[in-house]
């Protein structure tokens, strides 16, 4: 999931910038349409910039489910399609299923690069499911696009 909309109101560094108000409806918006397919299994894992993190402790919040499932993974603080990749051949084989917030155009590229539709762009609040054809992380080759779910789509 990427993250929320984010706020260019304070003169803050990238990593600082906080969420629109907008944001959290997206955010409510999107789990209402996803809610069904969360199960114990999926671990969370989210940029530590505030904008994703706060995207991701909303999105648990919602759904009821302690934050305490949440790891802060300063390296999702990308923008870069490899980094984001190797983040992902590089989880460990206890992971069944993965849900990480962060950035674009990471998070665009790494859907149209393994997926099976393609997307002009990942909007903020936008998450997309991804079905890997593999048993283990790092020998992933390509995915099933099972859902996407981006909130101008659903209003």
């Amino acid at each position: 999931m990427r993250h929320g909309k984010s706020s260019w109101e304070y003169n803050l560094q990238d990593q600082f910038r906080p969420l629109k108000n907008r944001a959290f409806n997206d955010i409510a918006l999107v789990f209402s349409h996803f809610k069904h397919l969360l199960n114990d299994n999926i671990v969370f894992k989210s940029s530590h910039a505030v904008r994703a993190e706060t995207t991701a402790r909303e999105f648990l919040k919602i759904a009821e489910i302690s934050t305490e499932k949440l790891v802060v993974e300063p390296s999702l603080y990308t923008f870069d399609p490899q980094r984001l990749q190797q983040f992902i051949l590089n989880q460990g084989e206890e992971i069944d299923e993965l849900m990480i917030f962060g950035h674009n155009p990471a998070f665009t590229s790494i859907a149209n690069f393994y997926g099976s539709e393609y997307f002009d762009n990942v909007p903020t609040a936008g998450l997309v499911q991804l079905k890997f054809n593999s048993d283990t992380w790092a020998n992933i080759k390509s995915a099933e696009t099972l859902l996407h779910l981006f909130p101008k789509q659903l209003k």
